[in-house]
């Protein structure tokens, strides 16, 4: 099945909740967080608020953000210290919203931005996010903030 070209009609969210970026530089902050994503094509990126505006339950755990852009989904998180949480957070993210991108994406990378590492966290839960992203061609990663990146 051939992908659609990404466009905000082809998006699956409610529009109130994308932006649309396509500067140098990508920027995503919470707290003392920070994910920064060089765009040095200045590709469209369509930023997707996930936390309270895709997903609004707050009983559900959710990433904080999603970043799209060609045939590529990155999930965001955003976190202190806890990396057992955003990991959660992710994997709920991801299984909950790649079936509605199935059509648009081929690629998901799945992303956390710490402000300190923490020096116990469940290898296994790693693991397991690890493989989720394998499943959908990609990868997961962990970084001190600011996570520098490359889109």
């Amino acid at each position: 099945m051939s992908k659609l070209t990404l466009s905000l009609d082809s998006i699956p969210f409610n529009e109130d909740c994308i932006k649309i970026e396509s500067g140098k530089i990508i920027v995503r902050k919470e707290k003392n967080s920070e994910y920064r994503a060089s765009n040095p094509e200045q590709k469209t990126v369509y930023i997707c608020q996930v936390d309270d505006c895709i997903v609004k339950d707050k009983t559900q755990r959710k990433c904080d953000y999603l970043l799209l852009l060609e045939d590529q989904a990155h999930f965001i998180e955003l976190k202190g210290k806890n990396l057992n949480d955003a990991i959660d957070q992710l994997q709920q993210s991801v299984m909950q919203l790649m079936p509605t991108l199935e059509n648009t994406v081929s690629t998901a990378f799945a992303k956390i931005s710490l402000t300190r590492t923490p020096k116990i966290y469940n290898e296994h839960k790693w693991k397991t996010l690890k493989a989720l992203m394998k499943k959908h061609n990609g990868d997961a990663f962990k970084s001190n903030s600011p996570f520098n990146d490359t889109l």
